[in-house]
């Protein structure tokens, strides 16, 4: 095999990379077939532990049957606007005790800091300010 090192150069180095790359990427869209359910993280059909380990060697496996949905025949927002006045309204008001408490706690703080800063930059605030 020919390397940059027994005809010197880094320009030889760089196309001999190049050119390996191109080969396994040729070798791979040879073999690859794009669908929803490949691009996927489960395996594919019929093939045990591909997790674990590589394809090569896996035992067979049957009656394994996986459905999809076409992508343009997905309606992933029906019904989300719809759906959330009912549902979210129930959802939150079922929460409410939960989420009422730190809303008013923060609420009433920031209302304090605000009127406590307005004072503190106001005639009277720079006045008991001085006194001190």
């Amino acid at each position: 095999m020919a390397t940059a090192d027994h005809f010197g150069g880094k320009q030889l180095e760089t196309k001999l990379a190049a050119y390996y790359l191109l080969s396994f990427i040729l070798k791979l869209s040879e073999k690859m077939r794009p669908s929803a359910v490949r691009m996927g993280d489960m395996p594919g059909p019929r093939v045990y532990n591909l997790w674990w380990g590589t394809k090569e060697g896996a035992q067979k496996q049957s009656g394994v049957i996986t459905y999809s949905v076409s992508p343009f025949r997905q309606r992933a927002f029906k019904g989300v606007f719809k759906g959330y006045l009912f549902n979210g309204y129930r959802r939150l008001s079922a929460q409410f005790g939960y989420w009422i408490v730190p809303v008013v706690i923060g609420y009433s703080t920031y209302a304090w800091a605000k009127k406590y800063d307005e004072w503190q930059n106001s005639k009277a605030g720079h006045l008991a300010g001085a006194g001190q």
